[in-house]
Formats: structure tokens, C-alpha cells, sequence
């Protein structure tokens, strides 16, 4: 291997070269472009994508070994059928070897460490389901609860891949996080994003209880939601199966054509988890429970395809809001370190604080009736 033969650069080069390029994704935690490559003797012009990740120092803690993740969900999923952009490259970072570095990948006959730098992915049809306006060119929501179902289906399968990331809960290519209990991978997920509230100096006072030192500080305030949290977190303990899940599956995540769904894109958030976990995307900013008893086809589509319950018990709905509220914290702490800007910042920062709150308080009156603490 030639140094430097596996970079983006040089795969882009040996396929085409540029045509042309342009960011996408504006707010992301990668830096994502459309590329479009020129016409060889072999092959058409055609577009690809391109991520690159994150500088580690402005990353949340969950952002760190990001797209080795995203390639592994998309390998999982592309495998099970479900479409998906294609992995066509990854770039992984220099390795030291005895007698040379080489740049982009290991040396034949080294297994490739998880340090993936930037990948390279197929560019798929359709338009952002965000953007489609008119209610006949959206897919009806029995296909769209079909297609979560496909999604856990597959996240359950692969955990039979002989993957070892995938064996256990938590994010696959942060050790820290994995456990073979939920409830305790959730914790530490829980405690990660506090501490990198409390990097970012981003005030969490307005979720927890009572500080638990009695001031006001926002390290007190912080460190009291950990333990309130901790309170329900018996939810988890049901779950035995781990399950590989997107994590964000918002409506600009899935793209469109024809009515129909053409790609899901952006697993950078994906973990092992419970399917519940989706939910916190699929009704972003909503109150979950009230979301599936109002969408019944979506729930019906779901069920019928995946063979069992979407919110069978309490425990299953108290799980889905604790997703929500880990999805929800780091939504509100992210808007620091990716310097979002705008006048459409603090209103988005407002609705993501009341979605906290709206579960947190779900939470506290179900454990007063009767929920497991």
C-alpha cells in the first residue's frame, strides 16, 4: 500500500476526480458534501457523499468514534435489505507501522482499527421527508411503521452477525458505554452528556430536582438529574435483547420519492439499544404516548411486520421517555460546540427544554402511581 493510497482524496481521484462538489447538512456534526465525479472509460458521472468527522475537541462524548459507527449501522441494515446508502470507503487514520506510516488505512494483513477519519457513501434518491409539503407525495404511515419494523428487525438480526460491537448495549466503538445491562449503559450515557454539559457550561438547573447539595450551581443541578434519572431507570431492566437502532430518525433523515421512501440516511447516532429508543426521533418533540395511541395505522403497520407490541407496558413507555430526554439533552447541549447561530436558535433550544420537561414530569407522576423505581 502506497502511503496516503486510501484517503477520500485519493479514492475520489481514482474514480472519476471531482466535478464539482457542495456542502450538505449545515449544523451537522460532520462535515458531509455531494461530490459529483466525472465519467471514466468504465463508468457514468455520478454523485457520491463524503463525511468527514468531527474534530474530537468540539465533539460531544457520544460524537467520538462517530463514523465507524454509521458505517457499521449501514452495513447492518444494507445487509438486511433496508435502503441505505452504501459504504464505499472508509479512510481510517494514519498507522505507525516498523518501518513506514501509512495514511488512510492499515497495511495488508493488519486488521483496521475504528479510528475512521471520513467515509465515502453512495448518494441516494429522494428529497428530505421534511421538505415535502403536499400530503399525497408523502408515504402513508402504514409504510412508514413497516419500515421502522424492517429497521429493528434488522438491528435485532445483527446482533447474530458475529459482530462483537453489537453484542452489547451502548455505542459500539466506545467501550465506556458498553455493558450487558441497559440500565447501566444508560446511566453512563446519562453521565457522559452531563459532563459534556458541564464542559460546554450549558445550565441544566431547569430539568433536575432539588440540587443535591442545596446550591444552585450548575454542577449540583446537574448531578441531581443524574440521580433522578437513575430513580427510573428499573425500565431498562425487562430488556435482555440488544438491539442496534438508528436513533434519529426525524423526517430529514428519511428521503422520498414518488410517495414512497427511497433511503434512510445519517445512522451517525446509532447504538445498541431497545427498539423504544427510536420513538424518541420517530415523534421528535412530542409527547410519545400521546403520539402512538394518534397514529394507530403507523402502530398497526409496525406490529403486524415486526410481531410484537411498540409500547406494550409502562416500562416500555417509560423507557421511550428516558430516550427522549437523553436525545432531548444532547439536542440542548449541542447548540454550544456547533455554534449554531440565527434568530432560530432560542425557540429551538426552548421547545427542546420543554420536551425534557414534559417527560421528565411523565416520568415523576407514573413513578407516583406506581411505575418501577
Amino acid at each position: 500500500m502506497v502511503a496516503g493510497e486510501a484517503t477520500v482524496e485519493h479514492w475520489l481521484a481514482a474514480h472519476g476526480g471531482v466535478a464539482r462538489s457542495e456542502a450538505l447538512g449545515a449544523g451537522t456534526a460532520n462535515a458531509v458534501e455531494r461530490v459529483w465525479l466525472a465519467a471514466t472509460e468504465i463508468q457514468p458521472a455520478r454523485s457520491v457523499v463524503t463525511k468527514r468527522a468531527p474534530d474530537d475537541a468540539t465533539a460531544l462524548t457520544y460524537e467520538r468514534a462517530l463514523l465507524a459507527t454509521e458505517a457499521l449501522a449501514l452495513d447492518a441494515f444494507g445487509a438486511a435489505g433496508l435502503p441505505v446508502p452504501s459504504v464505499l470507503h472508509r479512510e481510517f487514520a494514519a498507522v505507525e507501522t516498523s518501518d513506514e506510516t501509512v495514511l488512510g488505512g492499515p497495511p495488508p494483513g493488519r486488521v483496521p482499527n475504528t479510528d475512521v477519519l471520513a467515509l465515502v457513501l453512495s448518494h441516494e434518491p429522494g428529497v428530505p421527508l421534511s421538505e415535502v409539503e403536499h400530503a399525497s407525495e408523502r408515504p402513508s404511515p402504514a409504510e412508514h411503521g413497516t419500515l421502522l419494523a424492517r429497521l429493528h428487525l434488522a438491528g435485532t438480526a445483527a446482533r447474530a452477525s458475529e459482530r462483537d460491537e453489537l453484542s452489547l448495549f451502548g455505542y459500539p466503538f466506545r467501550a465506556s458505554t458498553r455493558s450487558s445491562s441497559l440500565r447501566e449503559t444508560f446511566g453512563k450515557l446519562i453521565r457522559n452528556v452531563v459532563a459534556d454539559a458541564e464542559r460546554w457550561r450549558v445550565d441544566l438547573g431547569g430539568f433536575g430536582g432539588p440540587a443535591r447539595d442545596g446550591v444552585g450551581s450548575e454542577t449540583s443541578d446537574a448531578l441531581a438529574l443524574v440521580d433522578e434519572l437513575a430513580l427510573f431507570a428499573a425500565a431498562f431492566d425487562e430488556v435482555t435483547q440488544p438491539t442496534l437502532v438508528h436513533f434519529d430518525l426525524w423526517p430529514g433523515n428519511l428521503l422520498v420519492s414518488g410517495g414512497h421512501f427511497t433511503a434512510v440516511i445519517d445512522a451517525e447516532r446509532a447504538l445498541v439499544a431497545d427498539p423504544t429508543a427510536d420513538l424518541a426521533s420517530v415523534a421528535l418533540l412530542e409527547d410519545v404516548e400521546t403520539w402512538v395511541a394518534d397514529n394507530a395505522a403507523f402502530v398497526n403497520a409496525y406490529e403486524k411486520t415486526a410481531g410484537c407490541p411498540l409500547l406494550p407496558d409502562a416500562a416500555a413507555i417509560a423507557r421511550a421517555r428516558l430516550w427522549s430526554i437523553y436525545l432531548g439533552l444532547i439536542m440542548f447541549i449541542e447548540t454550544v460546540p456547533r455554534a449554531y447561530e440565527g434568530d432560530w436558535v432560542e425557540p429551538h433550544r426552548e421547545r427542546v427544554a420543554a420536551w425534557i420537561s414534559l417527560n421528565l414530569e411523565a416520568l415523576r407522576t407514573g413513578a407516583r402511581e406506581g411505575l418501577p423505581e
